[in-house]
């Protein structure tokens, strides 16, 4: 259901880049909307923002452009600003929360393994034979030992020839959960508030994915009071002004 919500969003805010290109508006205004229903006409107009020739890919929006505010005044073009915001908003988080939920099947996965005894902590030993800073805090180490893994990245700088054990999830992307140098430990790690730490993050997805509702309902909402307020008078307007110059 989440999917499909964001995609069908996400398609229609490709349809508007599409139909209210310029050339699409030409040709929809020269053929007076030949062969369109009245559903689509009003659709068309509906959800219109403004219009303005810019570079292409830019679409028909332009809420500072000053032949939108001639035509169609300060205060639609302020609504049909706020609708711009929003609806990059919508789609800023409809998109987060579709790539969220996807990570957050693996989270599901790792907690219900940890519930079922079905994953542990594989662990690697040795001394630190080699690190590399990569960019920021991270490293690039690797140790000496008969392991299964010794290559890691990890985020501290740690002195070469120390001894390490590493601890991870070999079967979750080698994730590191512990980390110990010279037997002191750096990084520990504790499965029940690692399962805290994992049920928090779904949770914040989840309301990445409301934000990206309420703001789909603000912008339809933004939509339908400036239709109530001011109709179709300035697209109309505009429509007549274009039919000329075309």
């Amino acid at each position: 259901m989440l999917e499909l919500f964001a995609v069908l969003n996400l398609i229609f805010l490709l349809f508007q880049w599409w139909v209210y290109s310029k050339r699409s508006f030409k040709n929809y205004v020269i053929n007076n909307f030949k062969n369109k229903s009245k559903l689509f006409v009003f659709t068309y107009k509906f959800f219109a923002l403004a219009y303005f020739e810019g570079a292409p890919g830019a679409g028909n929006l332009n809420a500072h452009a000053y032949k939108n505010i001639e035509i169609f005044g300060k205060k639609y073009m302020r609504i049909t600003a706020y609708i711009l915001f929003i609806g990059l908003a919508m789609a800023i988080f409809l998109m987060g929360s579709v790539i969220l939920k996807y990570q957050n099947k693996i989270t599901e996965n790792l907690i219900s393994d940890f519930n079922n005894n079905k994953i542990s902590v594989t662990y690697s030993t040795g001394e630190l034979t080699k690190i590399k800073w990569v960019k920021g805090e991270k490293y690039n180490i690797e140790i000496s030992g008969d392991n299964d893994k010794n290559k890691f990245a990890i985020y501290k700088k740690i002195e070469l020839k120390s001894n390490l054990k590493i601890g991870y999830f070999k079967e979750y992307n080698d994730k590191i959960v512990s980390i110990t140098v010279d037997n002191k430990k750096i990084k520990t790690f504790n499965i029940n508030e690692y399962k805290v730490h994992l049920k928090q993050s779904i949770a914040k997805s989840k309301t990445v994915f409301l934000l990206g509702v309420f703001s789909s309902l603000t912008m339809y909402f933004l939509l339908w009071i400036r239709y109530k307020k001011y109709g179709f008078k300035g697209v109309n307007k505009l429509i007549a002004i274009k039919k000329e110059e075309f």
